[in-house]
């Protein structure tokens, strides 16, 4: 279990380190260059870039891109060594996705600051996928039974569909574009709303925006909100379990219909629940 967290840890760093590199080197070319290239020079003439770059790209963030490339690699050998230890099955998350590439070698095009940055925001987002994996495999590798329990691991609902996903959308309320911090869940007025986990009901009562909400705080930094009920079964301080029957499915608040609105928090944060709950 140690060597278990270890990696985990371990991969988390590296993708810190990648993401402050890739800070560094996602803007576009400022005068700041100069001085750069000229330190950088002796160094980066033993690391000539290939000819796809040509030099109206700055030798200096080609072989930085190239240190983002090696670290994704890194990274996705980490995570698929750690679903090895744990047993964890990847292929549901298409983790092997990497096709054949070859060809014969020949003059490039010239590569644009557009198409440069757009490497380097493809490779922050491969990062931020490969840590979502890992993130998910902790969870799986938890054997604590009491840890576990306190862990969101489900859906909160038991029948219905899933209405509305968690990021951009358009509102239906205006017709802009915005973006949702959770998941919906549609279905008849009535039905019944299932704590995720273990946890402390620390909020109960009417919510500008969410209706008749409540949230639970899961310890270890996890908290969730279940919005929009039409009647609330638990209050304030109350001890539930996962599973546990915590409210009915309305439509109050700035609600269209009966459905749960369930956001996940992390640390404060609000993040996507799809990573955590079982579909």
């Amino acid at each position: 279990m140690a060597s278990i967290l270890f990696l985990i840890v371990f991969a988390c760093a590296v993708f810190y380190v990648s993401q402050h590199t890739l800070l560094n080197t996602s803007s576009t070319v400022t005068p700041h260059y100069a001085k750069l290239h000229s330190e950088s020079s002796s160094t980066l003439a033993e690391d000539k870039s290939s000819n796809n770059i040509d030099q109206n790209i700055p030798e200096i963030y080609a072989k930085r891109l190239g240190i983002l490339q090696a670290e994704a690699i890194r990274l996705k050998a980490i995570t698929k060594q750690l679903a090895n230890l744990t047993g964890f099955d990847l292929s549901q998350y298409v983790f092997d996705s990497d096709l054949g590439q070859g060809g014969i070698e020949q003059d490039g095009v010239a590569l644009t600051d557009t198409e440069f940055n757009f490497n380097l925001t493809y490779l922050s987002d491969t990062f931020e996928q490969q840590l979502q994996q890992l993130e998910v495999m902790q969870i799986y590798a938890v054997t604590d039974d009491a840890i576990a329990s306190t862990i969101p691991s489900r859906r909160p609902i038991n029948t219905g569909w899933l209405s509305s996903h968690y990021g951009k959308r358009v509102d239906p309320f205006n017709g802009k574009m915005a973006f949702h911090h959770g998941i919906d869940f549609a279905g008849q007025e009535g039905d019944a709303i299932y704590a995720v986990a273990d946890g402390l009901v620390s909020w109960t009562g009417n919510k500008s925006g969410y209706g008749k909400t409540i949230e639970i705080d899961h310890g270890n930094g996890y908290v969730t909100r279940y919005a929009h009920s039409k009647e609330l079964l638990v209050k304030l301080g109350d001890r539930v379990s996962k599973d546990q029957e915590i409210a009915l499915m309305g439509s109050t608040g700035r609600s269209t219909g009966p459905h749960v609105h369930f956001e996940l928090l992390v640390a404060g944060h609000k993040v996507n629940p799809n990573k955590f709950i079982k579909n």
